[in-house]
């Protein structure tokens, strides 16, 4: 939803509907964010725990029994995006007009505050050959061999897919 509001104000410029419409919305999104951040003191960073990411057939981080994944690099990413785009956003407003968005979204200093800070201490895992774990526990998953999978059994890289 937050990259469709901003990719729309990108492509046409409609700065109404930015002040309108379009700030207000990325930042009621950004609140939800903000709520589902966690400080971990072991690593130092946020992470944002139960959600689904693009892959769906990855439904939880191992040794998790809660539903959703933990440290999901694709929210994760997308959620430092967003609080980066809303700061950008609000430096190209004017002074009436961004004051009249704030007045509407009920927000305080410490907004801003939490948007620099976890946007900068999200958790990513970025293993030895700079490669971006999906997940918490991505780099422990077993790898399949596809070519030799799908030269045996065609479907058994489906079934290991849904079934584990």
């Amino acid at each position: 939803m937050a990259y469709n509001v901003w990719l729309y104000w990108l492509n046409t410029g409609d700065k109404p509907f930015m002040i309108d419409f379009g700030l207000e919305l990325l930042i009621e999104i950004a609140k939800f964010w903000l709520s589902k951040t966690v400080w971990d003191a072991t690593t130092n960073r946020y992470h944002i725990g139960g959600v689904m990411g693009p892959d769906e057939f990855h439904e939880y981080s191992l040794g998790n029994k809660e539903a959703g994944l933990q440290g999901n690099a694709y929210t994760n990413l997308m959620v430092a995006w967003l609080f980066n785009q809303i700061d950008l956003i609000v430096l190209s407003l004017s002074k009436q007009d961004l004051n009249n968005i704030l007045n509407q979204v009920n927000i305080d200093n410490d907004f801003w505050q939490q948007l620099t800070t976890i946007k900068e201490n999200l958790v990513l895992s970025i293993n030895e050959q700079n490669i971006i774990g999906q997940f918490d526990g991505y780099f422990a998953l077993e790898e399949i061999d596809c070519h030799r999978s799908c030269k045996t059994d065609p479907l058994g890289i489906i079934r290991t897919f849904l079934y584990g």
